[in-house]
């Protein structure tokens, strides 16, 4: 563990609810389909896991947001999603704090 970092229950279960969403393997696919295409139409994700329906993917989508993975960006009708580098960056350091990995 880093010096000086101080770790509580609350974070613990902050940090047990991301790797949770994050751990799901679906959500993994979905996740390594936005970042290796950078941004994308939510209409991309369907057509790519489309032996998924699209009530299933829009649940994990909107999980992935909820904790933060995800940035989405209107433009007219069309909604595009990102990976949040940011959170990702935080991802890493929870797991260094938490695990000294």
């Amino acid at each position: 563990m880093k010096k000086g970092t101080q770790i509580n229950t609350e974070s613990i279960l902050q940090a047990k609810k991301l790797f949770d969403v994050i751990g799901h393997e679906v959500r993994v696919s979905i996740m390594m389909f936005i970042y290796t295409h950078g941004e994308v139409y939510i209409s991309e994700v369907n057509r790519e896991f489309n032996y998924i329906e699209k009530a299933n993917i829009s649940r994990h989508l909107k999980m992935l947001n909820d904790v933060g993975v995800l940035e989405y960006r209107k433009q007219g009708r069309c909604v595009y999603c990102t990976i949040n580098k940011d959170m990702i960056g935080k991802i890493f350091t929870t797991t260094d704090i938490l695990f000294g990995v």
